[in-house]
């Protein structure tokens, strides 16, 4: 995907695209050739909506056991917080 002849806005259009597509920002790196913080400067700059770190296995923070109906929240510890 890296050519010094293209015009940045092409390639700032190509690396959303792979991006929104699926593509993680260490396999752009690893197909482009620039650095970690480059793509994700130039992912950012072209208006992309980042995805939250950890991929789809973190996406809510007390997930429901597959045998409850709701989800369990940690209540907090009596000796905590209240003074």
């Amino acid at each position: 995907m890296r050519n010094a002849k293209k015009p940045r806005v092409q390639v700032l259009r190509e690396l959303r695209k792979a991006y929104e597509g699926g593509a993680s920002i260490r396999k752009l790196v690893a197909s482009t050739g620039r650095s970690y913080g480059s793509i994700h400067s130039m992912l950012r700059e072209s208006g992309t909506t980042m995805r939250s770190r950890g991929g789809p296995n973190h996406r809510t923070r007390f997930p429901v056991a597959p045998w409850r109906t709701t989800p369990v929240v940690p209540s907090p510890r009596p000796d905590r917080g209240q003074r």
